[in-house]
């Protein structure tokens, strides 16, 4: 109940902090992109004022442990810029100018009566729902080897996982599949750990198919499943698996996050 009541609060600063500076009014957004003609600097001010408090409250957030209200910071461990990535600020940035709305916008300009904010909502959700439509078709083609065609190829990753090494002891993925492990074998990982849940989405393989082909290749294959923060239960089972095994270990669920963060939260 505090974590929903401390979420609340502070999305209310953020919608005020929003509809004060005038970010939900798309006239003021629009003339600030209006170079050539009325333009309007002052959203200037307000995108480099959030930047100083964001970065000034990272640097004194992040020297804690962990959140007042959660075990853990819930941070992306991902570093490297992919064409999903670069393609979906761009069209953030045309959609943004085009309609002077962006979503942290136009929620708040939901209460202020702004007709317009309901049909660009409206569409936000729309285009979510399209996107995960097309990564799950993505999914299916890439697991039946037709893969072939724009625009699935540039948002799937046929074939490849991106690997991080944490340490000489462990590393992380995202989604591995049965395919996926002669080679991880070949690399030298002796045991997978999986941190994901099954079925937490459309055409994700199960554990159990991972599993047997672990097992053909002499592979351990330990389900450790995690949907949120991990607890302190599902840490220890993690230490007590790794401290069972004698070599280089991978550890997968959807982006690879709550594995690193599992193996993060050993020995607290």
């Amino acid at each position: 109940m505090v974590r929903v009541l401390s979420a609340l609060i502070i999305g209310l600063v953020f919608g005020s902090g929003i509809a004060l500076s005038g970010m939900a009014n798309p006239a003021k957004v629009l003339n600030f992109f209006d170079f050539a003609g009325t333009w309007d600097p002052s959203l200037a001010f307000v995108m480099g004022g959030a930047l100083i408090v964001t970065a000034i409250g990272y640097a004194f957030v992040l020297r804690r442990e962990a959140p007042v209200f959660d075990r853990m910071f819930h941070l992306s461990p991902r570093r490297d810029l992919d064409f999903p990535l670069i393609a979906g600020s761009a069209v953030f940035g045309i959609g943004w100018g085009i309609t002077g709305f962006c979503p942290g916008g136009a929620i708040p300009a939901l209460g202020l009566g702004h007709g317009d904010a309901w049909l660009f909502v409206g569409s936000m959700v729309g285009g979510i729902a399209v996107a995960r439509l097309a990564r799950h078709s993505a999914a299916a083609r890439d697991r039946e080897g037709n893969l072939n065609m724009w625009p699935f190829n540039l948002f799937w990753k046929s074939g490849k996982m991106n690997i991080k090494k944490i340490d000489d002891r462990f590393a992380t993925t995202g989604q591995v599949r049965p395919e996926d492990v002669a080679q991880l074998a070949r690399d030298g990982y002796v045991a997978i750990v999986c941190a994901r849940p099954d079925n937490e989405e459309p055409g994700q393989p199960a554990f159990a198919a991972v599993a047997r082909e672990a097992e053909k290749h002499g592979m351990k294959a330990i389900h450790i499943p995690v949907a949120g923060a991990p607890s302190a239960a599902q840490v220890d089972r993690f230490e007590e698996a790794l401290e069972a095994i004698d070599g280089p270990v991978l550890g997968y669920c959807r982006s690879g996050a709550r594995s690193a963060a599992l193996y993060s939260l050993i020995g607290q």
